[in-house]
């Protein structure tokens, strides 16, 4: 996945946890190219979440915030 790829980057919280999600330009096309479980878990986290790609706050090792700042930052260096 390209940043390019990425239509909106957001912070949400999902039963008590925090997430960042990704809205993507061409979701079924990503999809298409996953394979497997990863394919399963996107297709149910298309239908209960905002996203269909998700990075969990328990993932991570800093804050999601700052991983947020940092992630728009790119993103939108990448749109220019």
């Amino acid at each position: 996945m390209n940043w390019t790829d990425i239509q909106e980057i957001s912070i949400y919280e999902f039963m008590g946890q925090k997430f960042i999600g990704l809205k993507l330009e061409d979701t079924d096309h990503f999809m298409s190219q996953q394979s497997g479980l990863k394919k399963w878990l996107m297709r149910m986290n298309k239908g209960m979440v905002q996203a269909p790609v998700n990075i969990a706050q328990s993932a991570i090792s800093i804050s999601l915030e700052e991983l947020y700042v940092m992630m728009v930052s790119t993103w939108q260096r990448a749109r220019e």
